[in-house]
């Protein structure tokens, strides 16, 4: 198999994963996991799910009763071994559970990869007291603009125009795939 196939294969398997999740077909969606996959739902070393049963049983268990629509777009796969690949897919979900649930309404936003990849490799510590103190919060909290606003900067303590600058120039370090397929040329 060339490249695009390789490529185009991950693709359609991150959209089985989105469907079969969304559809709640657990057994199906448990066979897109190698049986020695680790799934990282958070930066909390509690939640991570070790082996395909567990990260099924366990997503599964939090998702059963909740309405959910996961879209993935745009996605950046690199190969980088014959036997492995690295991807970010711009990505949105809303859950939705009834009365009682963990939460009533999830709107999730994955665009911001790159800055939350920046935040683990440059402000570790910080960006885990974040989530600590978001997953803090009472269940019933609804996660407002102002209160995650409030929460990112008493936990990170970098004024914004300082963090953006520091983001702006990690994010002149990284190449392109074709950055560093010429590089690698040379």
């Amino acid at each position: 198999m060339g490249a695009l196939e390789e490529i185009e294969a991950i693709k359609r398997l991150k959209a089985r994963y989105f469907r079969l999740m969304d559809t709640k077909q657990w057994d199906q969606w448990g066979d897109v996991f190698t049986e020695d996959a680790h799934l990282a739902a958070s930066p909390d070393p509690n939640e991570t799910f070790h082996g395909r049963a567990d990260i099924v049983k366990r997503v599964s268990a939090v998702l059963r009763d909740a309405r959910t629509v996961h879209h993935g777009h745009m996605p950046e796969i690199d190969l980088t071994s014959p036997t492995t690949a690295v991807g970010i897919w711009a990505m949105e979900d809303m859950l939705r559970w009834p009365d009682g649930g963990p939460m009533r309404t999830l709107h999730g936003y994955g665009q911001a990869w790159a800055l939350t990849h920046f935040l683990i490799d440059k402000h570790f510590d910080k960006f885990l007291t974040f989530y600590r103190r978001l997953g803090e919060l009472p269940p019933d909290t609804f996660l407002s603009a102002e209160i995650i606003n409030q929460i990112f900067d008493e936990s990170i303590g970098i004024d914004r125009g300082s963090l953006e600058q520091q983001w702006k120039a990690y994010m002149a370090t990284l190449k392109t795939d074709i950055e560093l397929i010429l590089e690698a040329d040379k």
